[in-house]
């Protein structure tokens, strides 16, 4: 397979530069997509393909300038990026009150992404911390099928913002805080527009009591549906013994909380 990449880089000084790299790729069906006859993958959900034979192609390209400083300890990085798929695996969907089935098959039609990121993170002495910041915005359009229906055309919209605060004090204990806030907009053709924001923060707290023992603890709050109100609290903690150089052992305990099931959002 022909499969060429293009990589330029401008240096514009000696900490910041600019890159920029195109490819195009040819990937064969995937293994997971051989599967013919309808396989259950949970209590309601059932698989099944349509074996194809033709090979999927992809353009890639981005576009990125970097700051890399060292002597500030900061690094920033704002890109824009298109990647253009040309076939891929078409899912036709039908729904029943207990049973929804999900038959793959392969579509000539093309995929476009297209957006922009961003993360910016630098320590603060005064602070004794690193602040991260990052951002993505990326818009794709594709096509589906749901309980026979014409081939909709579908286009996505997605917003991820995260804010991520992590301290390095000199103690034996350190924090750590992470909070994401996402924006999710699909709209299909000749249909109203679905807007879904979920918001996610993550707390830990790293401690190294002994020299050979490490105890990271933390609680995750998620949101799935801001208009729904309803929350979900996961406790985690990890215990952490250095035998030596070559061995360690680690105690799990997952899921305080005791929730056991999340909702499905579709």
């Amino acid at each position: 397979m022909f499969e060429p990449k293009l990589y330029l880089k401008y240096k514009i000084n000696d900490i910041s530069l600019i890159n920029g790299i195109v490819s195009y790729g040819q990937k064969p069906f995937s293994e997971d997509k051989l599967i013919m006859n309808p396989v259950f993958i949970s209590n309601r959900n059932v698989i099944s393909n349509v074996t194809p034979l033709e090979i999927q192609k992809t353009f890639n390209s981005r576009l990125s300038y970097v700051i890399n400083d060292l002597y500030k300890q900061l690094n920033f990085n704002l890109g824009l990026y298109y990647t253009n798929d040309k076939g891929n695996y078409f899912s036709e969907i039908n729904i029943a009150p207990y049973l929804t089935s999900y038959k793959y098959f392969y579509s000539p039609n093309t995929r476009n992404t297209y957006g922009l990121d961003f993360s910016y993170d630098k320590y603060f002495s005064f602070l004794d911390s690193v602040i991260k910041l990052g951002s993505n915005v990326s818009f794709s359009n594709y096509e589906n099928i749901v309980n026979n229906s014409e081939i909709r055309k579908i286009n996505n919209n997605s917003v991820i913002n995260d804010f991520s605060w992590r301290t390095v004090f000199d103690l034996k204990i350190n924090f750590e805080n992470k909070f994401t806030y996402n924006i999710n907009t699909t709209k299909v053709e000749a249909g109203e527009k679905n807007i879904l924001k979920s918001f996610n923060n993550s707390f830990k707290i790293i401690a190294k009591p002994f020299r050979k023992v490490s105890l990271i603890s933390g609680i995750d709050y998620f949101l799935p549906n801001i208009d729904k109100k309803t929350n979900y609290i996961f406790i985690d903690s990890t215990i952490k013994y250095a035998v030596n150089r070559s061995w360690e052992l680690s105690f799990f305990a997952k899921n305080y909380s005791t929730k056991e099931v999340l909702p499905k959002l579709t």
